[in-house]
């Protein structure tokens, strides 16, 4: 359950720190940051989403045919949040924070488009490679309508980002007051059996009129007990696994909230190129 709390938590750090880092990209563009800095900051706003899930879009939206990886880089360093798209079609990918990136194609005649805005497009016929080392140049005077697209992007991530960490913070509201409830309860259940059991067996004992009767009467006060000692544990563990069943349901609403965040992510990437 503790790892299933923490996967949670993670998300919504994950989400804030997206958004945090889009706001910065805004920021960057009101004051006239270089365009360098710019492109920096949408990078990692759109990574931390696109890494969340890359595993997941790469298995779940992939298409039969030919499995292309790779990873992306400029200078040696890795690119994330850079869209590859099958030429022709809507198929797309993005890399992930080590700049690494998985996309299924329809035949070895497929033509893979490596672009982000501030970067020159780079375009890769797949053939007989199945993994590529892509290596993007910069293009250090991007056209204003590269400005445009940045200062958009940083916009509509931020927007996306705010929305997701909004309902995160809704999800971990209900699974704390859900949980907290299910463990009260159960710990109210739970001392009662064990406050019955153990009167049950003070009755036993006390009722006994010598002490020959009482230690004849010991094994069944230690009976009583031990049943409600047995009873109060199987409420407990009830309730741990009733409250793991409601984060594990959190964490799939989560996850699904990381998909449709990421989706919303890759179709702002496509309008803007």
């Amino acid at each position: 359950m503790k790892q299933s709390v923490n996967n949670l938590i993670s998300v919504m750090e994950a989400a804030n720190h997206s958004k945090n880092s889009a706001m910065e990209a805004k920021n960057h563009v009101k004051h006239g940051t270089s365009s360098k800095s710019i492109m920096s900051s949408v990078l990692k706003s759109i990574a931390v989403l696109s890494f969340s899930v890359f595993f997941f879009t790469s298995t779940a939206f992939a298409q039969q045919g030919i499995s292309v990886s790779g990873k992306i880089s400029c200078d040696d360093n890795p690119l994330i949040g850079i869209t590859v798209r099958e030429k022709g079609t809507t198929n797309t990918a993005l890399s992930n924070l080590d700049g690494e990136f998985q996309i299924s194609v329809a035949n070895a005649e497929a033509e893979l488009l490596f672009t982000f805005p501030g970067y020159n497009t780079v375009e890769v016929v797949v053939g007989e490679q199945r993994t590529l080392a892509v290596e993007m140049q910069r293009n250090d005077e991007p056209s204003e309508i590269d400005m445009e697209k940045l200062h958009a992007q940083g916009e509509d991530v931020t927007k996306v980002l705010g929305d997701v960490q909004n309902q995160l913070n809704e999800i971990m509201s209900e699974v704390g007051t859900q949980v907290s409830n299910i463990r009260t309860a159960a710990l109210e259940q739970a001392t009662k059996l064990r406050s019955e059991s153990n009167a049950a067996a003070d009755n036993l004992l006390s009722s006994a009129a010598n002490p020959v009767a009482r230690r004849a009467a010991q094994p069944a006060a230690d009976r009583t007990r031990a049943e409600g000692e047995t009873n109060a544990s199987r409420v407990e563990e009830q309730a741990e696994t009733q409250a793991e069943n409601v984060i594990q349901a959190a964490q799939s609403r989560a996850d699904q909230l990381k998909v449709a965040a990421f989706l919303q992510i890759q179709r702002v990437s496509e309008i803007l190129e």
